[in-house]
């Protein structure tokens, strides 16, 4: 990232909940911003962090690697673009294409929807697959339309985790406070591989050095991390809630997911929309348990359930969205 005393965006307004917006402030607290560009006028949104955060060793590589995959990611219309990168006094300041469409599940209205946006999605990842990077944090929340007209495009966002997959941040190392998906929402989207070499452990994000056991040990197994996780974004497009979510009514815990996610089997909920026999197949094959006959994200683009078998155009209720 370049240095500077001034930055190039002005006009900030939050995005997020507590920060403040520029008119209230001359330092703008770290949060996610629309700014607009002091020169031309151009809108962006600007992720503001506080430059102290950086002297953490740990903190300092993540957001190098952040960098470095956006900057492997530009030019391609699926993912979100990264203008600028520069440290401003105390705060950096991460300038990206603003997605002024929004989260993608707000205007899901069809099976052929969903098909256009996992297809999308699913050239942003090969994208990055074929030059070796996981994008690690597929989530509905995280594809975005550009704008809010009927084409807009689909935009795979929020890198905060991706990384080449042989630096993956997914070692072992014992009696550690935490893990990577310690967390009800996180540990909806971890493969079941990785569930089942917890034995145990703890596990921690994110050293570069051998710390303990590695979680992920050859390139398949590191693209089903995000294969998984799309197969669990989409099942969530067009069921309406998670897969293997139990439907007892008891709100869910990390020991109950996981188990459910290795014992139970694939099922689809009675009510809802009718799916297509293709898309029941996709969604079987993404969430295929099993990392050696997980799908590649090649064969998910070459899905024909992407590419026109779809159902017949239904609107779905506002209740199921």
């Amino acid at each position: 990232a370049s240095s500077s005393r001034k930055s190039d965006w002005v006009d900030l307004r939050p995005l997020s909940a507590g920060a403040l917006s520029a008119s209230q402030s001359q330092s703008p607290r770290p949060g996610l911003y629309t700014a607009r560009h002091r020169v031309t006028q151009e809108l962006a949104a600007l992720k503001v962090l506080d430059r102290r955060l950086l002297r953490q060793r740990a903190t300092r590589r993540r957001l190098r690697q952040e960098v470095r995959v956006l900057q492997l990611a530009r030019g391609h219309q699926n993912l979100l673009q990264l203008h600028e990168a520069k440290a401003v006094g105390a705060r950096v300041e991460l300038a990206f294409e603003l997605a002024r469409g929004g989260e993608v599940m707000r205007r899901l209205r069809s099976e052929r929807d969903a098909s256009r946006v996992l297809q999308q999605a699913a050239h942003g990842l090969q994208f990055l697959h074929e030059r070796g990077v996981v994008h690690g944090e597929v989530r509905p929340e995280h594809l975005l339309f550009s704008d809010d007209e009927p084409d807009a495009r689909v935009l795979l966002a929020a890198f905060g985790r991706a990384a080449p997959w042989r630096s993956l941040t997914l070692r072992c190392r014992p009696k550690t406070k935490g893990f990577l998906w310690d967390d009800v929402h996180h540990v909806r989207f971890v493969p079941p591989f990785l569930l089942r070499r917890k034995n145990g452990l703890k596990w921690t994000e994110a050293v570069a050095e051998d710390e303990g056991g590695r979680l992920v040990t050859n390139w398949r197994e590191a693209q089903q991390i995000d294969v998984w996780a799309l197969g669990v974004t989409l099942y969530v497009m067009l069921c309406g809630c998670f897969p293997f979510s139990g439907g007892d009514g008891r709100e869910d815990n990390v020991a109950d997911i996981e188990r459910r996610v290795l014992q139970e089997k694939l099922t689809f909920p009675e009510d809802g929309t009718l799916l297509s026999r293709a898309a029941r197949d996709l969604l079987r094959r993404l969430l295929e348990k099993e990392a050696d006959a997980a799908m590649s994200i090649d064969e998910v683009a070459a899905h024909p359930w992407l590419n026109g078998a779809v159902a017949p155009a239904v609107t779905w209720s506002a209740d199921m969205l």
